[in-house]
């Protein structure tokens, strides 16, 4: 609810897409902060980018394990890139 989707090239995506709608405050800050976080924090990056090869080996057919895989790792990241931004707009 509140949000849509794309992605373009099927099993091999080349392109994502997330619309929210304009109150969805929450979700439209998740979605800048982390990737502001991340090309701050190159150490927060490499691990999340480390952790996500993993998974892939790991479960290369099955989405819903890797993306539990990645879940308390994000949980965290969001939390701290959240965080993060708003104390750097202080």
């Amino acid at each position: 609810p509140g949000r849509r989707y794309f992605r373009k090239g099927g099993e091999n995506r080349t392109h994502q897409m997330h619309m929210y709608q304009l109150d969805n405050e929450t979700e439209i800050e998740r979605h800048i902060a982390v990737p502001a976080y991340l090309r701050a924090h190159e150490n927060e990056m490499k691990a999340y980018g480390d952790l996500k090869a993993q998974l892939a080996k790991k479960f290369p057919e099955d989405i819903y394990s890797y993306m539990d895989g990645k879940d308390v790792f994000v949980k965290e990241l969001e939390r701290k890139a959240i965080e993060w931004k708003r104390a750097t707009q202080s």
